[in-house]
């Protein structure tokens, strides 16, 4: 499909500046969102005050606080829904691109409902006491809306690639609050290029 030509055609410039931006944004807001998703789970699961959701309590204060069963408790929940759940992905979802994947496959594109259950399941998981990092999921969605934004911008394979890279960098970076790394992740990581 080719863009609209005539006095009603988007500049490609002007297609990539809106993927740019919308791709850091998703990066941002898909951070924010996952990151107040798992410590509401946590505060929820552990029993401690939400009132210190973003600040105060500290997760290991809040599961020390918690009995002992309850800590057992929540770690059996959390084995049967990483069990479940990751079944279920795999059983009924459309296999899943790894972000490395799309970056050097011939379609950047990620498939949204898979992504976005494997990166819900890492969030519940990590919020209930896997040992999984909380970093892989905004990085996973923020990839996959960038690789979503592409296509709905006609760009090319390359400029997608490149794009889904700086989704997954910008989710990293939103996580952590560390920009400097989820560029150089980008670039060392994933391009594998400074160019």
């Amino acid at each position: 499909m080719q863009p609209a030509s005539g006095p009603f055609a988007v500049s490609h410039a002007f297609r990539w500046a809106v993927v740019v931006g919308l791709t850091g944004l998703a990066g941002g807001l898909s951070g924010l969102g996952l990151a107040a998703l798992l410590h509401a789970i946590q505060h929820l699961a552990y029993g401690y005050s939400f009132a210190s959701l973003f600040h105060g309590e500290s997760f290991l204060e809040g599961v020390e606080a918690a009995s002992p069963l309850r800590r057992v408790a929540v770690l059996g929940v959390c084995g049967v829904v990483a069990g479940v759940g990751w079944w279920a992905v795999y059983r009924w979802c459309r296999p899943l691109v790894s972000i490395a994947r799309a970056v050097k496959g011939n379609d950047p594109r990620m498939p949204a409902v898979a992504t976005t259950c494997h990166a819900l399941l890492q969030i519940v998981t990590v919020a209930l006491g896997s040992p999984l990092g909380r970093e892989v999921a905004p990085r996973e969605v923020a990839a996959m809306i960038a690789g979503k934004l592409c296509a709905w911008a006609r760009l090319t394979s390359d400029e997608s690639k490149v794009m889904v890279a700086c989704g997954a960098g910008a989710g990293l970076a939103a996580v952590y609050n560390v920009p400097v790394a989820g560029a150089l992740y980008v670039l060392e990581g994933l391009l594998v290029s400074f160019g």
